[in-house]
């Protein structure tokens, strides 16, 4: 168990003064409640910290190594008061924002270097894995903002629409090689379920798999063959190159969302970085 506080300045006023009743006048407070705090704290710590005498009282071997670190302690914990406090009333802090590395690419508002530019304070780290894990970590406190496809809902999230896109087949009409040749993701569950939708009438019979959407994109692109893609990636890396193979193909319909922990809107600084998100105009949507 922790010391309270007051128990540790109470202390430390013991030990400057040496004197239990000139330290309980010092602090204003009666000498019964100063010595019940000693005693809480010998208590914690399994042995006396301070030796009474006649005259006053000395510093144990335990009490003078917990007067070393009881200043520290105090001010670690104002600083830490400090941090909180400003936190929660100037736009300042290290915030972790998760997402899969290609949704980075294309979801980042296109006005987050003028935000960075306005609120110095802010600092910005990104983690990129898998959906579903990158919701994981918001809910376990590991990454603070997830800009994540087709949350399930949470009791401890807050999910909040950006967009929608769609995963389906795109391929370059003008350099395709082969049209036998399917370029996938297969950890992804839409393309899993894109496969199994297609099953009966699947023509491809080469298949080259990458957990890369910006490989696939490229690969794609240069004629490899048809790609499993999201729209905003195929968009965003296809230059304007890339189609759908056809206007009545299947395609999985994404959601894409904000989700962090209602907490971490107690954050000045995080506050605004979601209303950054949130203002900005994500216009089209692949479905």
């Amino acid at each position: 168990m922790f010391p309270h506080a007051d128990e540790l300045n109470y202390f430390i006023e013991v030990a400057k003064t040496k004197n239990i009743s000139r330290a309980a006048e010092r602090l204003g407070i009666r000498q019964p409640s100063l010595s019940a705090a000693i005693k809480r704290l010998e208590r914690q710590l399994g042995t006396e910290i301070i030796i009474r005498e006649k005259t006053g009282v000395q510093l144990s071997r335990a009490g003078l190594r917990l007067l070393k670190s009881a200043q520290q302690l105090l001010d670690d914990w104002d600083e830490v008061k400090y941090s909180a406090l400003r936190e929660n009333k100037e736009a300042v802090g290290h915030f972790t924002i998760g997402c899969h590395s290609s949704i980075s690419l294309h979801m980042l508002p296109d006005s987050l270097p003028t935000f960075i530019a306005q609120n110095p304070g802010i600092e910005l780290s990104f983690q990129h894995a898998l959906s579903r894990e990158i919701v994981e970590a918001v809910i376990s406190w590991k990454i603070d903002i997830g800009i994540v496809v087709n949350p399930v809902s949470h009791p401890d999230l807050v999910i909040k629409h950006l967009c929608h896109d769609m995963v389906s087949f795109w391929h370059n009409p003008e350099k395709i090689q082969s049209r036998d040749v399917l370029i996938y993701d297969p950890a992804l569950m839409q393309t899993n379920w894109l496969l199994k939708t297609i099953s009966e009438s699947n023509r491809y019979k080469q298949y080259i798999r990458s957990s890369s959407h910006e490989l696939i994109t490229k690969m794609t692109l240069e004629g490899f063959g048809v790609g499993i893609i999201p729209g905003r990636v195929a968009q965003t890396h296809g230059r304007n190159q890339l189609e759908w193979v056809s206007k009545d193909q299947p395609g999985f319909k994404d959601e894409i969302c904000l989700v962090y922990r209602r907490e971490i809107t107690h954050s000045m600084g995080a506050k605004k970085l979601i209303e950054e998100f949130k203002l900005t105009n994500y216009e089209k949507n692949f479905y």
